[in-house]
């Protein structure tokens, strides 16, 4: 575990649920590590000997640890130590870099008729990760009309370039945008701009709070 230090950006996933938080590590060991309790791992009912996935890029790859909740420690500022089970190695096989988002959004068919309610899970300038209940055909195209932050409002052409059963049954879609104006392009970059912004305002609280130095 050499390349990971205090500080590093990571991607969290409890067990139990299907959405991906940020958090941090605080201490790095061969072995295990420690973050903060953040509300995402309370919300997720989080306890000892559940699973926690942690999953981050080292150059062109992704890393996923699988980890085992160790010890929780209620002394404040409060931590969750975690046992790493197993390390898995991907290329990053994606066009741009991915945000986290959690905004409801229309799915409308292109080429069949359907409109079904979904919700964004993570936002990129080339796509997007959608989950709902309802089964859409891989290569599928559709139309994704979301709102984020309460004003900023996008519509704009995707195609279905993934799929992934979730862990409470309902799907997870990949999507890759296709046709979009110069408009919806800066629309999407103004969204991601301010979620990169929130990440950073929840960065620089935690490493005020922990005396950490930012890595990635």
């Amino acid at each position: 575990m050499a390349y990971l230090k205090p500080g590093y950006f990571v991607r969290v996933q409890a067990s139990q649920n299907n959405l991906w938080s940020m958090n941090t590590f605080l201490k790095v060991n061969r072995d295990s590590l420690v973050m903060p309790v953040t509300n995402e791992l309370l919300n997720a009912s989080v306890l000892i000997n559940d699973f926690v996935k942690c999953k981050f890029n080292i150059g062109k790859n992704i890393i996923t640890l699988t980890c085992m909740v160790e010890d929780i420690s209620l002394a404040l500022p409060q931590t969750i130590k975690l046992k790493i089970i197993k390390i898995d190695v991907f290329q990053d096989m994606r066009e741009s870099a991915r945000y986290e988002a959690s905004y409801f959004c229309k799915i409308i068919g292109i080429d069949e008729k359907f409109e079904y309610i979904g919700i964004i899970n993570d936002l990129s300038e080339s796509g997007a990760a959608i989950i709902c209940k309802d089964q859409i055909n891989m290569n599928s195209n559709i139309k994704l009309v979301f709102t984020a932050f309460g004003s900023m409002n996008f519509s704009g052409f995707a195609q279905i370039a993934r799929t992934k059963k979730t862990l409470d049954y309902k799907i997870e879609y990949g999507l890759r945008f296709f046709n979009l104006t110069e408009d919806e392009k800066q629309q999407i970059l103004v969204i991601i701009k301010q979620e990169r912004m929130k990440v950073e305002n929840l960065f620089g609280k935690f490493c005020s709070r922990y005396g950490l130095a930012t890595i990635g």
